[in-house]
């Protein structure tokens, strides 16, 4: 499992990768998006719709992960877990 401090970084992420984040998140994802949304290099809208979320993410330590963990509960873990996957693969 992931640590917290892990989930601090730049994501490149690929419609393919979301797409196995937000089953991973389930019921969640949605919330998660609107929570990484704002951390997006592109500017989109609120809520993020599935097609347009594939984009680059940054996470800076401490408020950027809190928001996303907080929208996400136990499915922000694994979410961000996905993510993190992606990136090292």
């Amino acid at each position: 499992m992931a640590a917290y401090a892990d989930f601090d970084d730049t994501y490149i992420i690929s419609a393919a990768e979301m797409l196995v984040a937000r089953v991973a998140a389930g019921s969640r994802a949605q919330a998660i998006l609107n929570a990484l949304s704002p951390l997006a290099t592109a500017t989109q809208e609120v809520p993020r719709l599935m097609g347009s979320d594939a984009d680059t993410y940054t996470l800076a330590a401490g408020a950027n992960v809190d928001s996303v963990l907080a929208a996400g509960g136990v499915r922000g873990h694994k979410f961000l877990s996905v993510l993190l996957a992606a990136k090292g693969a």
